[in-house]
């Protein structure tokens, strides 16, 4: 990712504006690194730094501005690429995207608002929006077949109507764990073939009834515990094999 900061510089007597910018990702092939070093994580940081690299500026002023383009469609996130993304507000994907890394965008607590996934990613790795607790809405692709690990969990602040598409195949342990202002019915796709322990534990704000599609054959420990606004008919079935403790403890 790219992040730039806007600064008033002034240098003999004179005021401009600049731009300048750090990168973590190489693989992103940014075109422009003006500032040398680590991300900055305070306004007056940055500031320090410029002074220092620049000699004989003065920043009078400046503002962050937060960038993340790829200049080719790249298909993967790596793992943990964005962990130290302090200033990561938001995000645009490019369309050829397929897989988003393990943890790449764990506890950025940073990231504000919605996400759009791109219906191109097919699978969300282990953690990969783990503790993105200000994001209010991530729409998950209608191609997606793996949600890994807890790659939702603690995003407290997701709230509405959870749509599963119909092509995922597999939820990990604790993928939406305490995603509680999640909301109205849960849905899970007939498509979906392995449920991990704790998968939607602790997710209170989900209503209604609750169906186990005829693919799973097993419900894990503690995969709906805490799900306490549950309160239709919970349907299950023959070829149910076991049930998890807690399975649905609420």
């Amino acid at each position: 990712p790219c992040y730039a900061f806007e600064a008033t510089i002034q240098y003999n007597g004179e005021k401009f504006q600049c731009r300048y910018n750090w990168s973590f990702a190489e693989y992103m092939n940014c075109p422009f690194i003006a500032v040398r070093g680590v991300m900055p994580r305070t306004l007056e940081e940055a500031i320090r730094q410029l002074e220092e690299q620049y000699p004989g500026y003065e920043v009078l002023s400046g503002e962050w501005t937060h960038i993340y383009k790829t200049q080719y469609n790249a298909n993967e996130i790596p793992a943990e690429i964005f962990q130290k993304s302090y200033y990561l507000t938001n995000i645009s994907f490019p369309q050829a995207l397929e897989i988003i890394g393990k943890g790449a965008f764990a506890e950025r607590t940073c990231l504000t608002g919605s996400i759009i996934l791109p219906d191109s990613i097919k699978k969300i790795e282990d953690e990969a929006f783990s503790g993105c607790s200000n994001v209010t809405y991530f729409s998950l692709p209608n191609q997606l077949e793996t949600i890994g690990a807890r790659a939702f969990a603690n995003c407290s602040s997701w709230n509405g109507q959870l749509d599963l598409p119909s092509s995922v195949t597999t939820i990990g342990g604790s993928a939406f764990e305490y995603c509680s202002a999640l909301t109205g019915s849960l849905v899970l796709p007939e498509s979906l073939i392995s449920l991990g322990d704790g998968a939607f534990c602790g997710c209170s704000g989900f209503s209604g009834g609750l169906t186990i599609p005829l693919s799973i054959t097993s419900v894990e420990t503690g995969t709906f515990h805490g799900c306490s606004g549950l309160n239709g008919t919970l349907v299950l079935h023959d070829g149910i094999k076991s049930l998890g403790d807690r399975a649905f403890c609420s």
